[in-house]
């Protein structure tokens, strides 16, 4: 396996780790706001770790090279901002659980985007 590799298995092991911390807080939120926003969170990270494992070929593709490499830059520059709005997270648990996370989440970005070459 190569960096970029390594780097996908992360972003598929942290996408899938936060759309289950997600999932928990579906069914642990009170407010019907906040199950929506907890439900639509986890299918986003859900879908971004379908993303990374359509990268290297573990899942079919449904986007074509040219639109998988504007969702990785794009997903990286989400990554950089997650990990600087989370600061202003009202819940200290989520801060300190999810800043660590989404940086080690935008560096894995990078090395895909440095190491990988779409076929």
């Amino acid at each position: 396996m190569n960096i970029a590799q390594i780097a996908c298995v992360f972003l598929i092991v942290a996408s899938a780790a936060i759309a289950l911390y997600e999932l928990y807080l579906v069914f642990n939120t009170d407010g019907a706001r906040g199950k929506l926003f907890a439900l639509a969170a986890t299918a986003f990270w859900a879908a971004t770790s379908g993303h990374y494992a359509s990268v290297i070929g573990w899942l079919p593709s449904l986007l074509d090279n040219h639109m998988r490499a504007y969702s990785l830059w794009a997903l990286t520059a989400l990554f950089l901002v997650l990990t600087f709005a989370v600061k202003f997270a009202k819940n200290e648990q989520n801060r300190r659980l999810l800043r660590p996370v989404l940086g080690a989440m935008f560096v894995a970005n990078v090395l895909i985007l440095v190491f990988y070459r779409l076929s």
